[in-house]
This record gives structure tokens, sequence and C-alpha cells, in this order.
């Protein structure tokens, strides 16, 4: 049953992309790029406070991590 629905529904869709707008297609890329760059600051953030975790918890006291990079 999934397997039917799947080629029916790629086959709607492929009808369906023929008729986006410039402007649809405008709207994709820029969710897609909001997307990208949204994950690549949360990796950082990530990355960058495992870091202040790993060099010590204790000396986390806000004012030098701003200041360390």
């Amino acid at each position: 049953m999934k397997r039917r629905r799947r080629r029916s529904g790629t086959s709607q869709g492929g009808e369906v992309m023929r008729k986006m707008t410039c402007a649809e297609w405008e709207l994709r890329r820029l969710l897609w790029r909001i997307r990208s760059v949204l994950s690549f600051w949360v990796v950082s953030l990530i990355d960058c406070t495992m870091g202040i975790r790993l060099q010590g918890g204790e000396a986390n006291h806000g004012s030098n991590s701003s200041g360390s990079m």
C-alpha cells in the first residue's frame, strides 16, 4: 500500500514542480539558506560551549569567555 502511494505521489509532485513559479523557488532557496546558516551557528555554539566546559567549568565567569577568541 505504501509503495503505491509513493508512486502516485511522485507523479503528482512532478506536475506540481512544473507549475511552480519563480517566487516559490526563491522561497524554497531562502528557507534552505536559513536552515543551513542556523545549523552552522548551532553546531559552532555547541562546540564553543563544550570547549569552555572542557577547559574548566569553574573558570567560566562570562567576562573572559567573549574576549578569549
